[in-house]
């Protein structure tokens, strides 16, 4: 590399550019339609990604038991922790069944949503019950905001387990639809 004195790069420019370019691949990606050739370097697909979809499923799982115990402590300063708590886990469990189907199990399409979303009420209400029984025998001890926030998120940890397995044998058993213009492919 030789420095020239008289460059006519404009290095802001050229930098905003490159972080416009750098978003834009980001957005695709996020969106699914990201594609990389790796060439000779490419692999056959897997035919079984459990652990991407766990490593997915946790941080779904962690931001929506964070989210959720946020909630949480908002609402039981105003109401009983039972409804506080059932009103933090309605309050979280869309965006969870909706980021689990998308990032976790891949499913895009409109194909089956209403039977994927059905799947994640049935265990929504679950762990409503699981919840809110250790939250009740926490409250039934004397058990302090910290006893009750550690309660619910033993409580998320426990229902999680049982709920990442159902996931994946009962309501995403089938792989996902691909999406190409107006028609939709369902690979089996």
């Amino acid at each position: 590399w030789v420095d020239d004195p008289d460059t006519r790069v404009r290095v802001a420019h050229t930098a905003r550019e490159d972080l416009r370019g750098v978003v834009r691949v980001a957005r695709a990606f996020v969106r699914g339609e990201g594609k990389v050739d790796l060439g000779p370097f490419h692999r056959a697909p897997i035919s079984d990604d459990m652990g991407r979809q766990f490593v997915s499923f946790a941080a779904v799982g962690t931001v929506s038991t964070a989210v959720s115990l946020l909630i949480f402590l908002i609402l039981q300063r105003e109401i009983h922790p039972l409804w506080a708590n059932v009103g933090a886990l309605l309050g979280t469990s869309l965006a969870n069944a909706w980021a689990n189907r998308r990032f976790t199990f891949g499913h895009r399409s409109r194909v089956d949503r209403g039977r994927h979303y059905l799947g994640a009420a049935l265990m929504l209400a679950t762990a409503l019950i699981v919840s809110s029984s250790l939250l009740a025998l926490v409250l039934w001890r004397d058990g302090g905001l910290v006893a009750q926030c550690l309660a619910l998120a033993a409580s998320s940890v426990v229902t999680a387990i049982g709920r990442f397995a159902l996931l994946r044998s009962w309501v995403f058993r089938d792989p996902p639809a691909q999406v190409s213009g107006d028609t939709v492919v369902t690979r089996s």
